[in-house]
């Protein structure tokens, strides 16, 4: 949702941006619905024993179940009640003695194969190569357990410098166009914003300001340009890459329903994919957006996994190539700490948004978040999103709408938040009404560093001088450090997909 306000009346017009609306299950007087289905539990256990005459026995059970219901009411920062936090922890206790959290690949290492592959969730996935109907390669990672099939497209954003807010207005407009059109038409289930600042290695420069090169040039223009070139290593690279996910289930569910196969997926994608890049010119992604080939995208998740080998990577590719495949891009030795996550030669931690900028925000709230920055060796900021069908856009509307007013019927007197959030759902019904469609979106920020010692700087730079300024909540990946590591990389994992319990469940606890 946007709006149009103006500084104190003098200043230009700038469009502000808001009610991001977090789904979830109302409760009762501001109880979560879990614990009112403990008391409600209690109490019938109560009914139960006074009725055989243990009235005593029956208020003994119900202080007991409130008393250990009333746990989950207590506040935490993350937002979480102690018995997801110690489970959590526990769980990952019995898989690190368990020896579930260690990994060794490779010819001296636990695969059977001696193969060097992915690990975790993407540990099954599959990575081909076909050509669109204009006959550019594209790269296609599947994963067989999901059906899921994702291309991966580079873009090259110019940035906002110099650039009329009126154009970026239009560019902000036209991204939110792309992506609710991603729901139209039902088979593309995510989508993802991936944007990563690295220590340019400068190869890159050099091989294109070197290629035209005349030898017979003078002899100070040669100087000039080679100081200018070595001058720009070490300076950060920011790489933008996008993800489309499209699901291979049947459309129809029965028995002889099957799966579309690979083959398919990818002549159905090579169809679309012109006019999904050709959408994009009119977002700020640049007009020189492209889908990454299969070696290209083995190419940077070997890195991402091993960034030691990142200059070693960049000088192959101005040669022959690397000629990795994709069984060799993962670590060859990894480690899934409680809160941080150790892959060959560096240490990463990764954070997930518990919460959004809360009421309106600009188009450059996120600015500095991606930004690159001194502190940290390289960042990989992940924004996830799960276009929504207009089905689902109408029955997530209509559920929002009904939540808000029980919420604001409770009590004698509604409160100024209740009335507030009454009043966005309505707003939002009108413009889902209108044909706008809803967007579920969540971010994962990865922070690498080399060295151990760094990675404390490296958590409070995040917290303080990056999620704060852009007024997000984020909320270390605690027990699931690699997961939210593979989370954050240009694979298309959809993690929704992998998990044990319903969303429904999820949001009710």
């Amino acid at each position: 949702m946007s709006d149009v306000t103006a500084s104190e009346g003098l200043g230009p017009k700038r469009v502000t941006y808001g009610n991001l609306r977090q789904p979830k299950v109302p409760g009762l007087f501001g109880l979560p619905p879990v614990f009112l289905a403990g008391v409600g539990v209690a109490a019938l256990v109560l009914i139960g024993v006074s009725i055989s005459g243990h009235l005593l026995l029956g208020l003994g059970l119900i202080l007991v179940t409130l008393a250990v219901s009333g746990v989950m009411l207590i506040p935490h920062p993350s937002g979480l009640n102690p018995y997801v936090r110690t489970a959590r922890w526990a769980r990952h206790r019995r898989a690190e003695k368990a020896g579930l959290t260690m990994l060794r690949q490779g010819p001296v290492g636990h695969a059977p194969d001696g193969k060097v592959r992915l690990p975790g969730l993407a540990a099954a996935s599959e990575l081909t190569q076909w050509r669109d109907s204009l006959g550019q390669p594209f790269g296609l990672i599947s994963i067989p357990s999901t059906h899921h099939h994702t291309v991966v497209i580079e873009c090259h954003a110019a940035g906002t410098g110099g650039v009329d807010q009126h154009v970026i207005d239009s560019q902000v407009a036209h991204w939110g166009a792309w992506l609710a059109g991603l729901g139209q038409t039902g088979d593309i289930v995510a989508a993802a914003a991936v944007v990563e600042t690295a220590p340019d290695t400068g190869h890159r420069l050099r091989r294109a300001a070197f290629a035209d090169l005349d030898s017979t040039s003078p002899a100070f223009s040669q100087q000039v340009l080679t100081d200018s070139v070595n001058g720009s290593a070490g300076s950060a690279v920011i790489t933008t890459r996008l993800t489309v996910t499209f699901t291979g289930k049947p459309s129809i569910e029965g028995a002889r329903a099957k799966a579309i196969t690979t083959a398919q997926m990818a002549e159905e994608i090579g169809t679309r994919l012109p006019s999904l890049l050709d959408g994009l010119k009119a977002t700020g992604a640049g007009t020189g957006c492209r889908p990454c080939t299969a070696q290209e995208l083995v190419d940077t998740v070997r890195v991402a996994y091993d960034p030691s080998v990142a200059a070693d990577v960049e000088e192959a590719r101005t040669k022959d190539g690397t000629g990795l495949s994709w069984d060799q891009a993962g670590p060859v030795a990894a480690h899934a700490g409680y809160d941080h996550y150790e892959h060959e030669s560096a240490v990463s931690c990764s954070w997930q948004m518990t919460a959004p900028p809360r009421g309106v925000f600009y188009d450059s709230t996120l600015a500095g978040l991606l930004a690159p920055h001194r502190d940290l060796t390289r960042k990989r900021v992940a924004i996830l999103y799960r276009p929504q069908t207009p089905e689902q856009s109408a029955a997530a509307v209509d559920r929002d709408v009904k939540n808000t007013t029980w919420a604001a019927s409770e009590g004698k007197r509604v409160t100024a938040r209740k009335g507030s959030d009454a009043k966005a759902a309505l707003k939002t019904e009108q413009e889902e009404a209108a044909g706008a469609s809803l967007v579920r979106f969540g971010i994962v920020v990865t922070a690498t560093v080399l060295d151990p010692e760094l990675l404390p700087l490296a958590r409070k730079t995040v917290a303080s001088s990056l999620a704060a300024p852009a007024r997000l909540r984020l909320r270390s990946a605690k027990g699931s450090q690699d997961v939210a590591f593979a989370a954050s990389l240009p694979i298309g994992l959809v993690l929704p997909e992998h998990m044990t319990l319903p969303t429904s469940i999820r949001e009710a606890m």
